[in-house]
């Protein structure tokens, strides 16, 4: 321990164990090779080695103790073989582990982790099975137990398949995985820990119903009941080959990594639903033949209202236009007003004739509905005399005429004299026996 300027070393095989505290403060270590021979890691073996960047576990190594690599801030990244059954208590803490490479994700996923959700061994980190980087998993039919914090913090996992004989999911077995959007969950299970679902965006299929799952010690603590749920999935063999089913989103998986399919809604038909102010929709049926289907909204297919029919209000007066009014052709229910140009009736007179008489005008009496009236007048007709008696009215210019314009002799051409200078200077008028002076 402390020996600061040990850069490298290899241990031979005849050691089987390597105690605590061994290397404890080497900071200049950068490189060791474990040997097969070795089957345990004490606790703080390699406590802050801060330039150890890498580290290979053999498959003798069954068991690596508490602070094994505690503060081993370069550590970036480590191999871990298929013997491995132990991690102790904040073995990698305060690591800089991006990438963990395993071989056997059946033996992975069933390492008794001791540790605390805030120290995962994935924490921030890609995965690696078998040399290739791990996205869509498919656990191994013989694990039957999730440890806690197996997977927590991984980045590179989108979706895993849990098989049927998964009994338990540990707490923060998949904390902040953060890539994770679908989870395959068998109806064997029996307990999901806290946190194991915690920061996850995933939706959840179950094999089975949905109170079922609610069922499942320690549900509410898990998060799932934060996340979408999609129950009564099928999870069958095909071909040697797990597959699932979901009804609710035609999430297909066959090689889960290659063959993720979901619903295919490519071949929509309109629904000829549009109407004057509302874009109309069209529909799909899944070609996966789940019988789901999906609507969407045609943008812009709103047809707009149209006016065509337009009948009069007959509400035009004799000057003022009136008004017609049409319902949308849509038959949305809609209706329009406009002014009817050139429809002012103009005035309609009745007529009511006051006749005249031998000496006084008469007058035609014009009278519109609109209350509009004006007269026209009809000049006196004047007497009609036989004699000297007018054959219209009881008028007698012999006797009852004062202008002396019938007295005969030299009145009569005085009168016809002065009357003439009268009509002259325009004052002619009828007299009363009806002629005009």
């Amino acid at each position: 321990s402390y020996c600061t300027g040990l850069t490298n070393i290899t241990i031979p095989n005849s050691v089987t164990s390597i105690g605590f505290d061994a290397f404890e403060g080497c900071t200049n270590l950068t490189s060791i090779a474990i040997p097969d021979s070795v089957t345990s890691i004490g606790r703080g073996t390699f406590y802050r080695c801060t330039c150890l960047t890498s580290i290979t576990i053999p498959e003798s190594v069954t068991s690596i103790d508490s602070n094994a690599f505690y503060d081993c801030i370069s550590l970036t990244s480590i191999t871990i073989g298929k013997g491995l059954t132990s991690i102790g208590e904040k073995a990698f803490y305060n690591t800089s582990i991006k990438n963990v490479y395993i071989t056997d994700i059946a033996h992975w996923c069933n390492i008794a982790f001791t540790g605390v959700a805030s120290n995962p061994l994935c924490y921030g980190a890609d995965l690696y099975l078998s040399g290739e980087l791990v996205t869509d998993l498919i656990i191994p039919d013989s694990v039957t137990t999730i440890a806690h914090c197996t997977f927590a913090g991984c980045r590179s996992l989108a979706s895993i398949i849990i098989p049927e004989g998964v009994t338990t999911i540990g707490f923060s077995a998949f904390y902040k995985c953060k890539m994770l959007r679908n989870i395959i969950i068998p109806r064997s299970l029996a307990k999901i820990g806290n946190d194991a679902f915690e920061y996850t965006n995933i939706t959840v299929h179950y094999i089975g119903t949905e109170d079922e799952l609610k069922n499942i010690a320690g549900y509410s603590d898990s998060y799932l009941y934060h996340q979408n749920l999609h129950c009564n999935c099928e999870l069958k063999k095909i071909n040697n080959e797990t597959a699932m089913f979901c009804p609710s989103c035609c999430w297909i998986t066959g090689e889960i990594s290659k063959n993720i399919n979901g619903h295919d809604y490519t071949e929509y038909q309109p629904n000829n639903d549009a109407s004057c102010t509302k874009d109309g929709t069209e529909t799909c049926h899944c070609k996966n033949g789940c019988g789901t289907e999906k609507t969407r909204t045609i943008y812009g297919s709103r047809t707009g209202h149209s006016f065509t029919n337009y009948v009069s209000n007959e509400n035009a007066t004799c000057t003022k236009n009136g008004t017609k009014t049409a319902v949308c052709d849509n038959n949305c229910g809609l209706t329009d007003t406009v002014t009817d140009y050139g429809s002012a009736t103009g005035h309609s007179y009745e007529e009511v004739i006051y006749n005249p008489t031998c000496t006084e005008n008469g007058y035609i009496e014009y009278t519109c509905h609109c209350g509009r009236h004006y007269t026209e007048t009809i000049e006196a007709t004047g007497h009609d005399f036989e004699g000297s008696k007018c054959k219209n009215c009881p008028f007698d210019r012999a006797t009852e005429c004062s202008c002396n314009c019938h007295a005969g002799g030299i009145k009569t051409f005085f009168f016809n004299f002065i009357n003439f200078f009268q009509k002259l200077f325009g004052q002619n008028k009828v007299c009363a026996c009806g002629a005009k002076h």
